[in-house]
């Protein structure tokens, strides 16, 4: 069976704004965050890294209740991999999130330099998810912590559902068939990463790009 990721998505539809992010304070941060949950110590790399210290500050604030959790309730950079039905083709979408086990619900929390809004790739997060777990949609959520340098922290609460879970279903098909179905107003470029792909430089949120359905 294949596997797919998503900047293998990227890829097929051509996508220059999709790519691993290289950005050395994201990838500090993740580092942070799971020192903190493992009960290993961060304050030299906090106090070495300013931005993060900022980041961290901020998350705590905006999400107090994950930093709470027990750590089988919570996974960083979780790997999820769903089939997707193909006539005559074997694939798999694989993605790495962050995922909370809540009592009656699952919640992907996302933090990144990004837009607060929901993007394609988070609706494939959201898909795989749901089909990874076997959750039904209205059960899983999504968190999205959108950081920037010089701006405070947004947060912003998505809910899936089955419209939006068939939806996105479809046009992973039409992708992996090679016969794209964008909605009128859409660029073909739909899928965006979650992070700035450069070591130094950061652009203002409203350049970044994005895609709603």
């Amino acid at each position: 069976m294949r596997q797919l990721t998503i900047s293998d998505l990227g890829v097929l539809l051509n996508s220059k704004t999709l790519a691993s992010s290289t950005n050395y304070d994201q990838k500090n941060l993740q580092l942070v965050i799971k020192q903190i949950f493992l009960g290993l110590p961060v304050k030299p790399l906090l106090d070495a890294h300013p931005q993060i210290n900022q980041w961290v500050d901020q998350l705590q604030s905006l999400v107090p209740e994950i930093f709470t959790l027990k750590k089988d309730k919570l996974l960083i950079d979780a790997h999820f991999s769903a089939p997707l039905p193909l006539d005559g083709d074997n694939v798999a979408i694989e993605i790495s999130t962050n995922v909370a086990f809540e009592k009656k619900s699952v919640r992907l929390i996302e933090w990144a330099i990004r837009q607060p809004r929901l993007m394609r790739y988070d609706k494939v997060k959201l898909w795989v998810t749901s089909e990874y777990l076997m959750v039904p949609p209205e059960q899983l959520h999504l968190t999205i912590l959108a950081l920037h340098p010089k701006q405070a922290a947004k947060k912003h609460e998505i809910h899936w559902n089955q419209q939006r879970h068939e939806k996105t279903q479809q046009w992973l098909v039409s992708v992996l068939t090679e016969q794209p179905t964008p909605q009128e107003g859409e660029p073909s470029t739909v899928l965006v990463s979650p992070t700035v792909p450069s070591e130094t430089v950061t652009p203002p949120l409203e350049e970044i790009e994005e895609v709603e359905i």
